[in-house]
């Protein structure tokens, strides 16, 4: 049986992998047998009766859950109402589950995602699967993490926001940024270039703080706006210096792993806060040894190309994308671009860079778009691994539905292959579910929880599975993404556990597909056990 298209063969080293037939119908039988309990193993349907809107990066988010605690966690962090008679752009769906069992450890959040489905777990009870073609997040937290309101306003809504960017066509560049009358002064550089510390020296001497480390850029009817968020100030112990105050907090351990301060600006130094303005001058920082500050005009092209090539690679899905974050970019070095060689401490270069803004305040302002300018090159992270490659392909029947598997693992490939039968690429309906499953190393470190627990709502389908792995289906788009842990990829029960979710979750895409429903728009399914 050729599990691999003819069309792969080219392109795809590995072309040409087969498999021996299956039984008819000896597999398929004991998968199916197995699928029965999890299939009907849905609760009520569940409600997410309390909502607010805001203004998040310019644009209306709606914000539902049933948790009294969670709307309070939106509210202090978004901070600005949006008219709740308007169409929202992201719509976030928050379910507390009072049973769920929650743990006090906090482990490091992970983020995966492929094509234009993202995933982020944030505890052992804690996830959230995001839509970015439609602008839909849903989530399932435990009591214990709805309560954390400090784990909300400093990781969970940040981190959400982040990887919605896309979703709402915001341009994210790694930079700080005050403003002073409207106009902003953006701050950008490597880590390390005193991004955060200049920010905060200039907020003491008049200046309203808006970001220390990503600054989100808006481009609306060729207005251009840069957005904060209300979260946390992050500086390193080494910091304390230069800023005394902080001698009476303790260092922590930031997302990155850094050892850091992270405080609430506004009430330990009773600065201001902004959340928006208009971009005025991008300068770019190169701190030195030799003392003294040093001003160097940038031509728009080289800011273009520093910026555009931070700017993480995006999936075909997403490609419309690179358009707008191309024109953000164009108009954003249509301004003042400059770059500050200095070698003094915070408070001096503040001073300076203070004395500088104003004196370019006086000065007409530049706001025609750059032309010309030259493609760039994107070496931006991949956090999510969502470029992850599946060379690995076959095409299967799946209790009357046909799916299409991609994979980067051919051990993925030969466990689905030796329960689910082919089907050559002739027989295939037009409308077959896609879905693409990606194997990786083992983490290091797990955390207690149960085996499953899924939710599913708007036609989006999550189900964890352990501590690390998860499959997640999108009806609308009739596409499926997963990440498997190696050891569930070799273990005896990928049958069991994986494939009768898969085919689970398949059906009640399809299902969906034929005409969505109250009850299956929001339900939640209670974790199933898997037998040992």
């Amino acid at each position: 049986m050729r599990v691999i298209r003819q069309d792969d063969r080219r392109s795809n080293p590995r072309a040409g992998f087969r498999f021996a037939p299956s039984g008819p119908g000896t597999n398929q039988a004991r998968v199916w047998r197995r699928l029965g309990a999890v299939e009907d193993a849905r609760a009520p349907e569940i409600l997410t009766p309390l909502q607010s809107h805001y203004l998040v990066t310019g644009h209306h988010c709606l914000v539902a859950t049933n948790s009294p605690t969670v709307l309070g966690a939106a509210r202090n962090f978004f901070r600005l109402n949006a008219d709740p008679k308007s169409s929202p752009s992201l719509t976030l769906r928050f379910w507390v589950d009072r049973d769920a069992s929650g743990f006090s450890l906090r482990p490091q959040p992970v983020f995966r995602g492929l094509g234009h489905l993202a995933h982020a777990r944030f505890g052992s009870e804690d996830s959230v699967l995001l839509d970015l073609r439609r602008g839909l997040a849903i989530g399932r937290f435990s009591s214990s993490m709805a309560g954390d309101l400090d784990y909300w306003q400093r990781v969970i809504l940040p981190a959400l926001v982040g990887l919605a960017s896309d979703a709402l066509g915001v341009t994210v560049i790694h930079s700080a940024c005050v403003e002073r009358e409207g106009e902003g002064l953006l701050l950008a550089g490597e880590s390390g270039a005193g991004k955060s510390t200049l920010a905060l020296a200039l907020a003491r001497i008049g200046f309203s703080f808006l970001s220390d480390d990503w600054t989100y850029l808006a481009l609306a009817g060729g207005e251009l706006s840069a957005w904060g968020l209300a979260t946390p100030l992050k500086l390193l112990p080494e910091s304390v210096r230069f800023f005394p105050e902080l001698r009476d907090l303790t260092p922590g351990v930031a997302l990155n792993g850094e050892r850091s301060y992270e405080f609430d600006p506004e009430v330990v130094f009773g600065i201001r806060r902004s959340l928006r303005c208009q971009p005025r001058c991008l300068v770019f920082l190169d701190r030195h040894r030799k003392p003294g500050h040093t001003f160097i005009e940038l031509p728009p092209e080289h800011a273009a190309q520093r910026l555009g090539s931070a700017q993480g690679r995006l999936p075909a899905e997403l490609s419309g994308l690179r358009k707008i974050q191309r024109e953000t970019i164009a108009t954003l070095v249509g301004r003042e671009c400059w770059m500050l060689r200095y070698g003094e401490d915070p408070e001096t270069t503040a001073q300076f860079l203070g004395r500088f803004f104003s004196s370019r305040l006086r000065c007409a302002r530049r706001s025609d778009p750059a032309t010309d300018l030259p493609a760039f090159t994107r070496r931006g992270p991949d956090p999510t691994r969502r470029l992850t490659a599946t060379g690995w392909a076959g095409d299967f029947s799946l209790k009357g539905h046909s799916i299409r598997l991609r994979t980067n693992s051919s051990s993925i490939l030969r466990q689905v292959g030796r329960s689910l039968p082919a089907l050559p690429t002739s027989q295939l309906p037009r409308q077959t579910f896609s879905w693409r499953l990606i194997c990786e190393g083992d983490a290091a470190r797990s955390w207690p929880l149960p085996e499953l627990s899924s939710i599913s709502a708007d036609g989006l389908h999550l189900v964890n599975i352990g501590c690390n792995s998860f499959l997640a289906a999108d009806a609308a788009a009739r596409v499926g993404v997963g990440f498997l842990e190696n050891k569930l990829v070799k273990d005896g029960r990928f049958e069991q556990v994986v494939l009768a979710r898969l085919a689970s979750m398949t059906k009640a895409a399809r299902q969906w597909q034929s005409g969505p429903s109250t009850n299956v728009q929001n339900v939640f399914e209670r974790p199933a056990k898997i037998k040992r």
